[in-house]
């Protein structure tokens, strides 16, 4: 169990049962022995009153005056019993009747439970007397099966109070333990918000045990945002730094003075044009790294509508079929100018390359997956392999698939997913696929 309301919920109802159940069983026995007690106290009184009523003459015999005894000892199965036994004669009560019942005082432990008559359950109190000489042995019972029986009673009653207050308590404790909790609940709302993009940090105002964590995120974060600046700042910076000398090396390459060396005018125009796509790729991935907030969404229909107008237009002279598959609600877990970079780039490539479809299907089942497929003529199998390769950068691999493929793969790559490369089914072109997993972090 890994909630910690479960686990004190249980852990304090498991303690309460515990601890109820022991109640209920003391209090029982406790019950049952003050009672046992008092008729043990009562049958000591009868006893004495027995001896009271005997009269012994050592070696003449004895005799028991009834009428001096309570009127309970002659009913037959009254639940009182008695038997004495002195100078060689027994008496027993008239109310074991006909009942041969063990009760010898020679034999007989000074109080003991027995079965009687009637299907009785005997407390048997056996005394020693001395009177007149003469030793006097009394053995007194009474039934126990009445006090039984409102023991029993009383135990299921204080049964019935105990598992009230069980419910009661138990209810008292689950508010407890949830109010307790709430402000756990509060650090849940926020990491949802964190997620959706709408807060850049936690609240603080938990309880002391949580305080501690909920601080060293907020310093994480903060530390990451800090972190992430400094490296977009630096890289701007240095392309900022490149512009000029790029710039020169751009007018060298137009001189009229290279007009005798083509070939030195070709290779510095292309190093150029390689080293401003190197900046560009390297600016947009810090704008990946440090434009997103942590968990942002958007929602993909509204999103791309205007992207695919764009692109409509932009090559109206193919006059392209835009195909757009959407599930309902689907959305990008992430910044909506990624999700533009991540489309943009691989609608545009498709655009390019095909002869007059264009297809986006986008499924959101075990994550976000997005497949942009066209007509056109694709890769081959060897570039395909190239593509496939990890290390191998998109603009180095393939042909005709280059920075715009590139970034696509770092955007995805920011969100914890992954870009492949193969060969539409459909329509026989070039595939590009990103599947980006529901848990996925903010882009780092």
């Amino acid at each position: 169990m890994s909630s910690l309301k479960g686990r004190l919920s249980w852990g304090l109802v498991a303690s309460l049962v515990i601890v109820f159940g022991l109640q209920w069983l003391v209090v029982g026995l406790g019950v049952s022995r003050i009672t046992e007690d008092q008729m043990a106290t009562r049958l000591g009184h009868d006893a004495d009153n027995i001896v009271v009523a005997l009269q012994v003459a050592p070696g003449r015999g004895a005799s028991l005056e009834v009428t001096r005894l309570d009127s309970i000892f002659e009913r037959p199965f009254s639940g009182h019993y008695f038997v004495v036994e002195t100078e060689g004669v027994r008496f027993r009560s008239r109310s074991l009747w006909d009942e041969n019942l063990d009760l010898d005082p020679a034999t007989l432990p000074p109080r003991a439970r027995m079965p009687g008559p009637a299907d009785q359950t005997l407390l048997v109190l056996s005394r020693r007397y001395v009177k007149n000489g003469a030793e006097v042995r009394v053995v007194v019972a009474e039934d126990l099966s009445h006090t039984q029986r409102d023991a029993r009673s009383f135990q299921l009653g204080f049964a019935v109070v105990l598992a009230a207050a069980l419910v009661l308590l138990i209810g008292v404790q689950r508010r407890i333990v949830g109010a307790t909790l709430r402000p756990l609940a509060l650090v849940r709302q926020d990491m949802a918000d964190l997620e959706r993009g709408t807060v850049d940090r936690l609240r603080e105002t938990v309880p002391d045990e949580v305080r501690p964590l909920v601080q060293e995120v907020n310093r994480l974060l903060a530390a990451m945002g800090r972190r992430v600046e400094r490296s977009r700042a630096a890289l701007g910076n240095l392309a900022h730094a490149l512009k000029t000398p790029l710039t020169l090396l751009a007018q060298v390459a137009d001189r009229h003075d290279l007009d005798a060396l083509p070939e030195v005018r070709r290779t510095v125009a292309e190093e150029t044009d390689k080293l401003r796509g190197l900046i560009e790729r390297e600016l947009k991935r810090a704008r990946l790294a440090g434009m997103a907030r942590p968990g942002a969404r958007v929602e993909l229909a509204p999103g791309l509508e205007p992207l695919v107008n764009a692109l409509s237009r932009m090559y109206g002279d193919k006059g392209l079929d835009i195909q757009v598959r959407l599930p309902e609600g689907a959305d990008f877990p992430g910044d909506q100018e990624d999700m533009l970079e991540l489309f943009g780039n691989l609608l545009d490539n498709a655009c390019k390359w095909a002869r007059s479809t264009v297809r986006v299907t986008v499924t959101d089942e075990d994550g976000l997956t997005l497949s942009v497929e066209d007509d056109g003529p694709g890769c081959s199998d060897a570039d395909l392999e190239r593509l496939a390769q990890r290390g191998v950068r998109v603009d180095e691999a393939a042909p005709g698939h280059g920075l715009g493929l590139s970034i696509a793969r770092d955007v995805a790559a920011s969100y914890g997913g992954e870009l492949r490369f193969g060969r539409s089914e459909d329509l026989g072109g070039f595939l590009a696929r990103v599947h980006i997993p529901h848990t996925t972090a903010a882009p780092a």
